[in-house]
């Protein structure tokens, strides 16, 4: 790769590289084998405090750093981050996101999976790296690039360095005094292999948790170790073989001569995500002795070091280091350490071999050359994939966009605070799959770009690439759908956008209900779902139902298939660290205002069913929300856990942060059991969850102090997730769900559901029943929640009066929630305000009938003019079937409509 090519799309790395740490030892190998292959890199550096380090460094590497780091930033950037993943970010512009990381146990923090999923790809050194990032739900693309050592610097023929207090066989440690590394199995091992008469020597590279030059190094650890002894291991210092502490820092430069004072170099670790003083101290021709666990064994075999059996996993020490918590690492064997210390120091040839051995392969294996063509090869492909991506959404490679009906999607996408949701998934895979032009429009302030491996990204192109203009920046929440009369129009409601929805000017209108339709549909959906949306789709039976009961037509309904988990939701994932632990961990969602009763019936039963010596938690999940309805009960809620009520139970504890996709799965992993005793559409991706991560799920209950009871037994949940199997089986992918709703869509842009308005086309339909009406009748549909209703009654009192021969027939529809005798003194107020009363207005008709397709039809056909404010759906009809159409609410229009 030449440096013009680079100039195309250049390559920044940010990251450490003047600090002893491996991040920093890593980069300092990785930049200077790029440059050297003819990749110019743009360097910006992480510091972290290391006084001197930086001086200490060999001069032409020094150099090279600093040539990279006097670059200018490229306006099209390739940006590796180099770090631990919680400090991944995303930049603005024109940047492809790569994440450099590792791990050392079996997976990873259930807040570093949201932040990998946000990178456009990471690149991993090891295949147990990949393993464990993949068990934990990251899903973007992973490259293995592998780690390297300069055997130049790192070999034989160094100068030993000078070190006080050294006999015999010498072993050597190096690390970062951490529980991770092992340090107590190191020691307990010594102690036991070796007296004070013995010809070794232990040797400890090593300083507290971030104090790499404090001046009281050797003092503090000196310390700490003296203390190890007569506590765990019942010895002094006198008892044991000689132990020496450098607190001191070691300049990189010096660190090879620091190897060479080593026969052999001794790591008891529980977990490591490479381990780059192994590989140093193989290039140096010493032997290592390393755990058989984790990423170093990349490099390290039976054939070139001495690795140490481990008694299983265990979970890891959360305390020490947060981030370990709900996770497991190796438990290093100590008589099996012991044997291999001892079989070094009675086989010195043994180990010399074994020395020769190790630095040919880290020669021939593991050269920096081999990483940097890795590399190179990779950002040659992100060059083309990303140049590729500049191509607009919908457009043939010859430029030109294909024929046929543009799909608009109006859903709430890109949410930061969420994640990368199924509907997100969902939403990309529809997109990919519209074979016409594709628009986005989300109600997302500040929408987050998904990564570009995401189903996800064919959606967000097609935002950002709105009629080939850039327009991430706009403030899309204030922003009306821009639709063209052929258009069809997908809009997702949730519960921030129902008071904004209406019909927009389209072809074809299909309405999801999201998570606002349960049992029954909200009185401000109604006019939406039946009157104006020509499609409805629905995520349960239970909300068909109710769709059916306010007079949506069955044609109409489309029962969206059920959507599993997304496919990264596995069981072996993170798990969300909590503040108590206990046998048996009961999760209950509180999200949703129609889980109230059934929520408090719970919390009621917790404390007859487990009393606090038991060893039960319960985990309420009421995350903050933006409606007032949950606001208030979410108050309620604490109040009562506050009042001391519950206090006599085992103990509750409540979540309130909103949590995304990834940690909301590492919370459903933390339960045992999921209670969701009231099922709606917003419980549904929990469900699916703890069905992917087998868990228990509980979604009825007659007595539930027995149900909980019954639960808190392992042998009944084992049978419960047995059964939930089946279940889970029959869930769809979110690719598959997408796939059906394309169809759908296009059946529906080939003709082959006819618009709505045709349906309500009156032609030959047998006239409403309505006896001793007036010589003229006119039809009004009215919405009595959006304030039209008391404004068109009043311009019809106004244009007629008692002596005209004209009726006013009004549809109560019932699905509204209204009573006859509300409607009717809706009518008497605007009477008043038209300055009539009941003996001088003129005739107004109410029909109680639910308003479905079939009584619209017929209504329509039994009237001469139709009302028409807001429904253009019902326009359209009216004017198809010959009716007059009133669209005004000047009195005088009324009565041109009648002449």
């Amino acid at each position: 790769m030449n440096s013009s090519s680079a100039g195309q799309q250049g390559l920044v790395w940010c990251g450490p590289v003047f600090d002893p740490s491996g991040y920093a030892d890593e980069g300092r190998g990785m930049l200077c084998a790029l440059e050297h292959a003819g990749v110019p890199v743009t360097l910006r550096p992480l510091h972290r405090l290391a006084p001197g380090f930086r001086e200490g460094l060999p001069a032409a590497e020094r150099t090279t750093l600093d040539r990279q780091v006097a670059r200018s930033l490229p306006a099209r950037q390739i940006l590796v981050q180099h770090h631990t993943a919680d400090a991944f970010f995303q930049m603005e512009g024109d940047v492809y996101h790569v994440g450099r990381t590792m791990f050392e146990t079996d997976s990873i923090p259930a807040a570093w999976v949201r932040h990998c999923n946000q990178m456009d790809e990471l690149w991993l050194p090891s295949q147990f790296n990949i393993d464990t990032f993949r068990r934990a739900g990251v899903h973007v693309p992973i490259v293995r690039v592998p780690g390297g050592i300069d055997s130049s610097v790192f070999h034989p023929g160094v100068t030993p360095m000078s070190v006080s207090g050294l006999r015999g066989t010498v072993f050597l440690a190096v690390f970062e005094w951490r529980l991770r590394k092992g340090w107590d199995v190191l020691l307990r091992a010594w102690a036991d292999a070796f007296s004070p008469d013995d010809d070794v020597t232990l040797v400890l590279r090593t300083y507290p948790i971030d104090k790499v030059s404090a001046q009281d190094n050797e003092t503090i650890i000196n310390a700490r170790i003296d203390a190890f002894l007569a506590s765990e291991c019942g010895r002094s210092r006198r008892d044991v073989a000689p132990i020496v502490v450098l607190g001191r820092t070691v300049p990189g430069s010096a660190m090879p001569s620091l190897y060479r004072i080593a026969t052999a170099l001794v790591a008891p670790t529980r977990g490591e995500g490479w381990g780059r003083p192994f590989m140093e101290a193989m290039a140096s021709g010493v032997p290592v002795i390393a755990t058989r666990w984790s990423a170093h064994l990349e490099f390290m075999n039976d054939d070139n070091s001495l690795l140490l059996d481990i008694d299983g996993t265990e979970v890891a020490d959360g305390v020490e280091m947060p981030l370990y918590r709900e996770q497991r690492w190796a438990a290093p064997s100590t008589p099996h350490l012991c044997a291999l210390m001892q079989r070094v120091y009675a086989q010195p040839d043994e180990t010399r071999a074994l020395g020769v051995r190790a630095r040919d392969d880290m020669i021939s294996l593991w050269p920096w050359s081999r990483a940097a063509k890795v590399m190179s090869q990779r950002l040659s492909e992100i060059r083309d994939l990303s140049a590729a991506e500049r191509t607009p959404l919908g457009q043939t490679p010859s430029g030109q966009t294909p024929s046929g009906p543009r799909l608009l999607l109006d859903a709430r996408l890109f949410d930061p605070t969420l994640g990368e949701s199924t509907l997100d998934r969902i939403a990309g895979h529809l997109i990919a799959r519209w074979p016409h032009r594709a628009l986005v429009h989300t109600r997302v302030t500040s929408p987050r770009r998904p990564s570009r491996s995401s189903p996800l990204m064919h959606a967000y192109r097609a935002f950002v690439a709105a009629d080939n203009k850039s327009v991430a920046r706009r403030n899309v929440a204030d922003t009306a759908l821009h639709t063209q009369p052929d258009d069809l129009v997908l809009t997702w409601l949730d519960s921030m956008s129902v008071r904004h929805v209406c019909r927009p000017r389209c072809a074809r209108w299909t309405v999801h209900t999201g998570d606002l339709v349960v049992n029954t549909v909200p009185h401000t959906l109604v006019r939406v779902l039946r009157d104006e949306a020509d499609e409805v789709w629905v995520p349960t039976a239970a909300a068909r139902d109710a769709c059916i009961q306010v007079g949506v037509h069955r044609d109409r309904l489309w029962l969206m298939p059920a959507v599993s988990a997304p496919g990264h939701v596995t069981p072996h994932g993170p798990r969300l660290p909590l503040r108590q632990r206990a046998d048996v961990i009961f999760l209950l969602p509180a999200i949703d205002v129609a889980q109230a009763p059934a929520v408090d019936t719970i919390l009621r039963t917790w404390q007859r069913a487990f009393d606090a010596r038991q060893s039960a938690l319960l985990l309420l999940y009421a995350p903050e929300s933006p409606e007032p309805a949950i606001i208030a009960w979410h108050h309620q809620l604490i109040a009562m856990l506050s009042s001391g009520r519950l206090l006599l139970g085992a103990p509750i504890q409540v979540l309130r942060d909103r949590l995304p996709t990834d940690e909301l799965a590492a919370l459903v992993r933390a339960a045992d059991v999921l209670l969701d005793p009231a099922p709606t559409p917003r419980t549904m991706p929990m469900v699916h969850m703890a069905l992917a991560v087998e868990r228990t799920v509980i979604s009825s209950g007659g007595a539930w102090r027995d149900v909980l009871r019954a639960a808190a037994h392992r042998d009944e949940r084992a049978r419960c997730v047995a059964s939930s199997r089946s279940h889970a089986q029959l869930l769809a992918s979110d690719a598959s769900v997408a796939a059906a709703a394309s169809q759908r869509l296009l059946a529906c842009a080939s003709g082959g559901v006819l618009p709505r308005h045709m349906s309500l086309v009156s032609h030959g339909a047998a006239p409403f029943a309505v006896h001793d009406l007036r010589a003229t009748t006119i039809l009004a549909h009215l919405d009595w929640h959006d304030g039209t209703g008391g404004g068109v009654v009043q311009s019809y009192l106004r244009a007629f009066s008692t002596s005209d021969d004209v009726s006013l027939v009004l549809c109560l529809d019932p699905a509204q929630g209204l009573t006859v005798e509300h409607v009717g003194s809706l009518v008497r107020e605007a009477a008043r305000a038209a300055g009539h009363d009941e003996t001088t207005m003129a005739e107004v008709v109410l029909i109680p009938d639910v308003l479905t397709d079939e009584v619209r039809r017929a209504l329509v056909a039994r009237c001469d003019a139709v009302v028409c404010v807001h429904d253009a759906i019902l326009a359209e009809a009216a004017r198809l079937s010959g009716r007059r159409v009133i669209t005004t609410l000047s009195p005088g229009a009324w009565r041109a409509s009648v002449a």
